[in-house]
């Protein structure tokens, strides 16, 4: 289970539907606000 202030690393599709990766740390404990593209995903890795 992730925690407040963990670090996990989001791979998502853009506006674009291009590949993006980006490390994010988590703010309140197993919440994390994001944006599906259609037709797209969403990976978090801890």
């Amino acid at each position: 289970m992730c925690g407040i202030g963990d670090q996990v690393m989001l791979y998502q599709d853009d506006k674009k539907r291009n590949p993006h990766a980006e490390e994010i740390t988590l703010k309140k404990e197993g919440e994390v606000t994001l944006t599906i593209q259609p037709e797209g995903g969403v990976i978090l890795v801890k």
